[in-house]
């Protein structure tokens, strides 16, 4: 993980130590505590940091689920993500990228189920028409 001079993690910690009030995790991740956690879990087999190889620190599942969803949540700026989170733009970006990939092709196939003939399909539309 790269980190910038100056930037710091203190926000994400307060959130997430419980020391910022919990309306906060929907303000900023769009959910809350409950269903984070719940995310994070389905998310850990594939993001649970290894050790890095250059001695630098690694991003806990948590973290990374978090400044995808902070990223996610508004215009998608890095810089505002990265400000927050105490780590460098280039951090954010492939972080986001990883998440978001796990997201769409590993969770995505799991909960989201397109109708594979023309009946399920016109099942769908008349339950959504009425």
């Amino acid at each position: 993980m790269w980190r910038n001079s100056g930037r710091t993690e203190q926000w994400w910690l307060n959130l997430f130590n419980g020391i910022l009030p919990e309306r906060e995790w929907k303000k900023n991740l769009r959910m809350n505590r409950t269903v984070f956690t719940s995310v994070v879990d389905e998310l850990r087999p594939f993001l649970q940091p290894g050790r890095s190889p250059r001695g630098l620190d690694v991003l806990s599942v948590e973290k990374q689920l978090a400044m995808t969803l902070y990223f996610s949540k508004d215009q998608g700026s890095l810089m505002m993500t990265a400000n927050a989170f105490g780590v460098a733009n280039c951090t954010v970006s492939s972080v986001v990228r990883k998440v978001c990939d796990i997201i769409t092709n590993v969770l995505g196939t799991r909960y989201i189920k397109l109708p594979n003939t023309i009946h399920k399909l016109n099942e769908l539309v008349n339950g959504m028409e009425n």
